[in-house]
């Protein structure tokens, strides 16, 4: 944002240009995930990824940079990026050494490390420049290729079944829509990815220049914090016993969202700055983490990747909304009242969902019991 002067509305876009291809390309994903083997399409996903990051820093290396070309390698970052989402939830669902809260716990938490080990390194730019952080961001992604490409030599084949890539997406979205629970479920999703993700990536680095004008190491730890707080609350979950009814986790989460946003509206000290961003990383962890649970319960074996590529699609598809709708408002409305308004539609969120008692009471996967592809053991009591 600082190196190319881009503005709140251009900085809005460019995010907006990373998460939109999961528009285009989440759905598709999850009816491949489904159909083929899930490592295979890692893989790829993957390659691309690691294509796009030598593209930026040939471009970085040219001194050519501008705002046209950000905007192309966010948008082949976020194509990559919409494969590897969906594709992923599926493969580590078909995985049974551990539990269902174990396993999506790890893979947040082995995630959420990484992501915090790429800010302390995002960080070193103002020392190293940043082509130091993108040769690191290229050999890390070439060596994640090279490691999911080992995944699919070493499990046994796995039988492509036959269908309709179309079909299978309409199977889908019919699957989510009969289901009170995955209704409200995608409805929170969606809320989370707006404000969690589109609002954050917008409206916090506006703050952090604009009114504590943090230099890049100083805003690199803010987005440490963040992410600290996503492992920490998911490493609460890992340690937990089995969680009966995530819901209700996920629903309280709306409350706290609202007590994170009425601290940043009062204008906190810097100190309280960075401590009401760790909470929100707390929330949000708390949440994902939860409602991952809820849709892995709700869904069958057979629908898992279709069904969790909706969930994706809902969180992925509002956060650009969120972005750019922020980066156009920042400049018009206070940034308290944004913090105002991001509370009280949590609270009137929490309160229409508790008028029906279904994502509350949703009971967790029991996966000693066979899967038929429907929506099975988390179906909501009553």
């Amino acid at each position: 944002m600082q190196e190319l002067q881009l503005s709140a509305v251009e900085w809005g876009m460019v995010q907006g240009a990373a998460l939109l291809p999961n528009l285009l390309f989440m759905l598709i994903a999850g009816a491949w995930a489904d159909r083929f083997d899930p490592a295979k399409i890692l893989a790829a996903a993957q390659g691309l990824l690691t294509l796009s990051y030598v593209g930026l820093l040939l471009v970085v290396q040219s001194g050519h940079g501008n705002f046209v070309l950000l905007m192309v390698y966010a948008a082949a970052v976020g194509a990559g990026n919409a494969f590897l989402q969906p594709v992923r939830e599926k493969f580590v669902a078909d995985m049974r050494s551990i539990t269902l809260q174990k396993r999506v716990s790890l893979l947040s938490i082995t995630q959420f490390v990484l992501q915090g080990m790429g800010i302390g390194v995002a960080a070193l730019s103002d020392a190293f420049g940043i082509s130091f952080v993108i040769v690191i961001q290229v050999a890390v992604s070439g060596f994640s290729t090279l490691v999911f490409f080992s995944l699919v030599s070493s499990r046994r084949p796995v039988e492509v079944k036959r269908g309709s890539t179309y079909r299978d997406i309409v199977g889908a979205i019919k699957t989510v829509s009969k289901s009170p629970g995955l209704r409200q479920l995608m409805a929170l999703i969606a809320f989370n990815g707006y404000m969690h993700m589109g609002v954050f990536l917008v409206l916090i680095p506006v703050v952090a220049t604009r009114v504590y004008h943090y230099s890049a190491a100083e805003y690199a730890g803010l987005q440490a914090l963040f992410v600290l707080g996503m492992v920490v609350s998911h490493t609460f979950l890992l340690r937990q016993k089995t969680v009966e009814f995530p819901g209700q986790g996920a629903l309280f989460s709306l409350l706290y969202t609202a007590m994170v946003g009425f601290g940043l509206a009062k204008g906190p000290t810097p100190f309280g700055f960075y401590m009401l961003v760790f909470v929100w990383g707390l929330v949000a962890g708390n949440s994902a983490g939860r409602c991952r649970l809820v849709a892995q319960s709700l869904a069958g074996a057979e629908m898992r990747g279709r069904v969790m590529s909706v969930y994706q699609l809902m969180l992925f598809g509002a956060a650009p909304i969120g972005a750019m709708v922020t980066g156009v408002v920042v400049d018009i409305i206070p940034i308290k009242t944004i913090f105002m308004v991001m509370s009280v539609s949590s609270i009137c969120l929490f309160v229409v969902f508790m008028m029906t008692r279904t994502l509350w009471s949703v009971r967790q996967l029991s996966e000693s019991l066979p899967e038929d592809g429907e929506v099975g053991e988390g179906r909501p009591e009553g």
